[in-house]
């Protein structure tokens, strides 16, 4: 089956109740505080990778601030609502994370879902300078391991194997 026709684990409005009951049961100033979120009128905005995230835990919602109409992918999504429900608003370390080290990692990062790299291939495959620009427009960095290999906070993969010429590969965290 391609990543793309894999509809388990795809979309924010499937993540299970049992993370939006965590949410609930913090405290919604402190969990905005711990993650320099803004508190308005019940709901979260969050910036997440240079975009901006609005969490309605009482709708069990999370959109785009500015394109209401997109579907947030489920692993944003995850991002998100475990991040507000359990950081203590600790700095970065600095230190990147596999995420076998994270609680639930080693099931989940080999459970049944796949990176769905067709529309980074769509957007990028004729000019990968322009994927090198946006991964540092957000914070990523150039790491050694391909032609071009870029580390980007927050996503859940590494993009390696990228020629020149396009992308050939992107590979999942294992």
């Amino acid at each position: 089956m391609k990543p793309s026709q894999n509809e388990l684990f795809r979309w924010a409005d499937q993540i299970p109740a049992a993370l939006w009951s965590d949410l609930r049961k913090r405290s919604p100033q402190q969990a905005a505080e711990a993650v320099g979120a803004v508190l308005d009128v019940g709901t979260f905005k969050v910036p997440l990778i240079g975009t901006d995230y609005t969490i309605d835990p009482a709708n069990q919602r999370i959109t785009k601030t500015h394109q209401t109409d997109h579907r947030v992918s489920f692993l944003a999504g995850v991002v998100l609502l475990t991040t507000l429900a359990a950081s203590k608003g600790v700095p970065p370390s600095g230190r990147m994370a596999v995420p076998q080290e994270l609680p639930g990692g080693r099931m989940f990062f080999t459970g049944a879902h796949a990176v769905d790299s067709a529309p980074l291939v769509k957007i990028f495959e004729k000019d990968s300078g322009q994927l090198i620009d946006r991964a540092l427009e957000v914070g990523g960095e150039k790491i050694e391991g391909a032609d071009i290999a870029l580390r980007v906070p927050g996503c859940h993969w590494e993009c390696k194997n990228v020629p020149k010429t396009g992308i050939e590969n992107v590979p999942p965290l294992s």
